[in-house]
């Protein structure tokens, strides 16, 4: 199979295909690495700021991670500055060419993108299968939503911009509750404003941004629906979500979020059926 700079193969191992990165970067110095990863705030245009990824490493925790002597994966959050600390290695040392306007590395969402897909898989394909995991198939949901009112981990807080807050209002009091909660880093709140902006094509790259925020923070639902590099977030997906979301809400007797997502759902199905409707040019 074809070798794509940059880019994990998605298959073998996980470690060989973290070195094969880093030798695409050209195997650059720790020290510049560590650098880097001091100054990601500054080097990259980041949607929202990045206050619970490492803003130090050591060259010991490197080398750990590169020689695969950690008894684990690498935590997203480290994955993420590694990726990024490197990619602007390679920029500075010419591997890979820098945007004109920002100096980041070119397609580095993607490439970030990728990487946490890739680690996501590797991590599900180590962990032993589980009563938790994978509940009997005539009582499981397709797709699998978490329907507790919260999960993963704490994330970045992150605050909405005003046409994003305009567009949750949209679907009733909820998304004032959803954006009060995501500026606290509660990853459910930011997965759940993810699904409804989804469904707006307007809002297609912040609602990518806010999934990778979540899965960043280890929200499994949020992970299901960050689509392969270059692609878009999938619309039947996403309904299917806020379908799943609406019905839990409703079980807990939670209408206003029920409410929400019944309107967020309905509008991705009014959108899917006007892009699958036939022109009409008017002449009969």
């Amino acid at each position: 199979m074809a070798h794509h700079p940059f880019l994990p193969s998605g298959h073998g191992d996980f470690i060989a295909e973290l070195q094969r990165f880093r030798a695409d970067c050209g195997d650059p110095p720790y020290p510049g690495v560590i650098s880097n990863v001091e100054r990601l705030e500054t080097l990259y245009p980041l949607r929202h700021p990045r206050k619970t990824l490492p803003t130090t490493l050591s060259a010991s925790a490197i080398s750990q991670v590169f020689s695969g002597s950690r008894p684990r994966l690498p935590s997203a959050e480290l994955l993420a500055v590694l990726v990024l600390a490197h990619l602007y290695c390679a920029v500075e040392n010419g591997s890979v060419q820098g945007d004109p306007d920002t100096g980041a590395p070119r397609h580095w969402q993607e490439i970030l993108q990728a990487w946490q897909a890739r680690r996501r898989q590797a991590q599900l394909a180590q962990r032993p299968p589980s009563s938790d995991d994978q509940p009997p198939a005539d009582h499981r949901p397709s797709p699998t939503v978490n329907t507790a009112p919260s999960g993963g981990r704490r994330a970045d807080p992150v605050h909405p911009t005003e046409p994003e807050l305009e567009t949750l209002s949209a679907h009733g009091p909820y998304g004032a509750v959803l954006a009060e909660r995501a500026r606290d880093g509660d990853s459910h709140a930011i997965y759940q404003i993810a699904v409804i902006l989804a469904t707006n094509p307007y809002h297609a790259a912040g609602a990518l941004a806010y999934l990778l925020d979540a899965t960043a923070a280890g929200h499994l639902d949020a992970a299901e629906l960050v689509p392969s590099p270059g692609q878009r977030v999938d619309h039947q997906r996403v309904r299917a979500h806020a379908g799943e979301l609406a019905r839990a809400a409703e079980a807990r007797g939670d209408q206003a979020a029920a409410h929400a997502f019944r309107s967020c759902a309905l509008q991705a199905e009014l959108g899917e059926t006007s892009a699958a409707a036939p022109e009409h040019d008017g002449s009969d």
